[in-house]
């Protein structure tokens, strides 16, 4: 193509360029307004509180008391055939009378009767069992008085028997058999009178013609 078309066409084609209205652009048609409503949030159902349980409380029954099988003291070391005697029948009052060591007797006080008929001279035969000679009648009070016996009334033997009256650990009651008389009891018992303070039970014969 010669110059002067080329340069002709291009003129030509920037004149029509430029002659030409810019389009009015179209505008698009905005969708219609939502109106949205908005439910309300629902209320919450109140949760009820667990109720705070309360324990059932069983009644426990009455309990009767079992009366104690309560024991009477028994002794030990008794020959065969010998049996203690009970002289309280309640075994509460005998048990209080047992322990009650502050005005009574303690647990273990021990009273030894001993009971003289006739005592012989050494130089005398003895032919009979209710006579001893005057050796052995003395071994039997030193022997006793070595082991710390003290001597009871009549009086106090019965109070410690029905009561456990206070009496000395280790007591004993001298008897004389046979309403001796008073040489008797001054040439044998004076002397340990005396010596320890001890005294002597003199059993006299119940009978209508036992003389005064």
């Amino acid at each position: 193509m010669p110059a002067f078309l080329w340069v002709s066409w291009l003129a030509s084609a920037c004149s029509t360029a430029v002659a030409q209205p810019s389009p009015t652009p179209t505008q698009s048609p905005q969708p219609p307004a939502v109106t949205t409503t908005l439910s309300p949030s629902p209320s919450p159902t109140p949760i009820p509180p667990t109720p705070t349980l309360t324990p059932t409380v069983t009644a426990t029954p009455s309990i009767t008391p079992t009366p104690f099988n309560l024991a009477l003291f028994q002794p030990t070391g008794l020959y065969t055939g010998v049996k203690p005697a009970s002289y309280i029948s309640s075994p509460c009052q005998y048990l209080y009378a047992r322990w009650n060591v502050s005005a009574n007797s303690p647990p273990g006080t021990i009273v030894v009767p001993i009971m003289f008929h006739s005592i012989a001279g050494d130089s005398r035969p003895i032919a009979d069992d209710t006579t001893i000679t005057e050796t052995y009648f003395h071994s039997i009070m030193d022997h006793a008085a070595s082991l710390g016996f003290q001597t009871i009334t009549t009086a106090q033997l019965a109070a410690f028997l029905t009561s456990n009256a206070h009496i000395p650990p280790r007591s004993m009651i001298l008897i004389v058999d046979d309403r001796k008389r008073a040489q008797y009891f001054t040439t044998y018992f004076e002397p340990y009178h005396q010596k320890y303070g001890w005294t002597v039970t003199n059993a006299w014969i119940s009978h209508p013609d036992t003389p005064a």
